[in-house]
């Protein structure tokens, strides 16, 4: 089975705390005047999976990390959505492991263990060997979140895979061969 909804969806709203280059007391203090505050606590325990986010707290959430809510809400949605399918058992897969099984599955047109498999690589790929196809280490990151974003809008999750897209787009990091890559992926989620 894939890492959890919980688990995974708690890792996502790390990287996009981290993407913010916020803290958890960075985010307690923003929060802290709005009608929702939110705790370091509590957003710890959230990120950890071992709490679900209370939409209240998401649309805050949203607002301090510069993030729409409905990208937010469609990350939730695939990664319940694959708890529900199942998914390959990627626990314990090693970054080279789930790559190759990603690749497999997009090839095969199998696109949700693809995206269980691009997903749970997200957090291994900064500290995992570098391939030589990227340049460094925050490029081979960004593919494997542009091949996440493209596992997701292959079973309809577009806003999220759009929001990504343009996301790697704005960091200016991709190599002209990677660069081709996104914008045709960009031109077919038009």
């Amino acid at each position: 089975m894939a890492v959890s909804a919980a688990k995974a969806f708690g890792l996502y709203l790390r990287t996009l705390r981290s993407r913010a280059g916020l803290s958890l007391q960075d985010v307690e203090d923003l929060a802290r005047n709005t009608p929702g505050p939110i705790s370091k606590n509590y957003l710890s325990r959230c990120e950890n999976g071992q709490l679900g986010l209370a939409l209240s707290k998401m649309t805050i959430l949203c607002k301090i990390y510069s993030v729409p809510s409905d990208v937010v809400l469609e990350r939730m949605e695939l990664d319940l959505e694959l708890e529900q399918i199942g998914g390959p058992d990627t626990e314990n897969m090693s970054y080279e492991e789930l790559i190759k099984l990603g690749v497999k599955s997009i090839e095969e047109g199998d696109y949700w263990p693809g995206y269980a498999c691009y997903r749970d690589a997200i957090p291994l790929a900064p500290t995992s060997k570098l391939s030589p196809s990227f340049k460094d280490h925050e490029e081979q990151s960004l593919i494997v979140d542009l091949n996440c974003a493209t596992s997701a809008m292959r079973v309809g999750k577009n806003r999220f895979a759009a929001f990504e897209f343009k996301r790697i787009e704005n960091t200016g990091h991709l190599s002209p061969t990677n660069s081709c890559f996104l914008f045709n992926r960009m031109a077919n989620a038009s």
